[in-house]
Formats: structure tokens, C-alpha cells, sequence
């Protein structure tokens, strides 16, 4: 992402980030919660699309010179409002387990905390598609009609306006 200005803190996927980082806390994120790794949940009003496929989120790891510092988070999960919009609860907390599971965060053999993100095992993480199916956010782009696309997130032309 660059303009991280975009982005701002969201109550709703925070929440939802605290449901899922609890029900997992005890197994597939237990180093987040042992470790004391801070998360902070953000949405932006961008679609992006990588790939030809839109993307619903990421994760960041802050870089170690803005760690604490000027950032009080040791990664930022970035949701793109846009590509979300019709997703299911259910499918939102996915979202969020996914995203989750691109942290990679440790203590070294000096007992520090190191910070790195964790690629893709696929197109997805194999568990998340042994869990929900590699189909699991099918539906939600599908939803959204071309006329919804093009009026909500395509800036017109000034000069088409201008000549019109």
C-alpha cells in the first residue's frame, strides 16, 4: 500500500480481529499472544487489484526503525473496504484468520522478537483451504454488479465531464 493515509483504524475489523486472535489463542496464534505481538486493524476506502483479482487484505510488518517509535504496533492488516463490502460475517472473520496468518513473529536465540511476514502456501494458506474450501470468498465479488463497480469506485474523467 502507498499511501498509508488511506488507511484508518476500524473499530468493526478490530473486533473482529479480538474474536479470532481469542479463538486461536491457544493454538495457530499462540507466539501473537505470547509474544505480545500488537496488531492493528485498519480499513481503506482503495480496491485494489493485483493479479486481475481484487484484493481484500494484507498484512504489514512495521519496519524496525518505525517500530515503537513512531508506529505502537508491530503489524498493521490493512482491509479493502471495497472488495469486502459483501462479504458474510463468517467470511470476514476468515479474512481476518488469513491475514493473521501471514505474521511470522519469534524470539531469537538472543530472546528478541523478530518480526517477518510468512508468504502464501499457495494461492491461499493450504489450511485455510482445508478448513473452508479453496472457494471460500467465491461468491463475494460476484455479488457486486459492473454498475455498482463503475459508480462507486471509478472517478470519471475531468476532461469527459468538460466535453460533455
Amino acid at each position: 500500500m502507498d499511501e498509508m493515509n488511506e488507511a484508518i483504524y476500524s473499530p468493526e475489523w478490530t473486533k473482529i480481529g479480538a474474536e479470532v486472535l481469542k479463538e486461536y489463542q491457544d493454538d495457530k496464534f499462540k507466539n501473537i499472544h505470547d509474544l505480545g505481538i500488537n496488531v492493528a486493524f485498519l480499513a481503506s476506502k482503495e480496491a485494489p487489484v493485483t493479479k486481475g483479482k481484487a484484493k481484500m487484505g494484507e498484512c504489514i510488518a512495521v519496519k524496525k526503525e518505525y517500530h515503537k517509535r513512531f508506529i505502537p504496533h508491530d503489524y498493521l492488516i490493512i482491509i479493502y473496504e471495497p472488495n469486502v463490502q459483501h462479504m458474510t460475517p463468517e467470511q470476514k472473520k476468515i479474512l481476518v484468520e488469513h491475514e493473521l496468518m501471514h505474521i511470522n513473529a519469534y524470539e531469537n536465540e538472543e530472546g528478541e522478537t523478530k518480526l517477518g511476514i510468512n508468504p502464501h502456501e499457495v494461492e491461499d494458506f493450504q489450511e485455510i483451504i482445508d478448513k473452508y474450501g479453496a472457494d471460500w470468498a467465491k461468491d463475494v465479488h460476484t455479488q457486486m454488479t459492473w454498475d455498482d463497480y463503475n459508480e462507486e469506485y471509478i472517478e470519471t474523467d475531468p476532461q469527459e465531464e468538460k466535453s460533455a
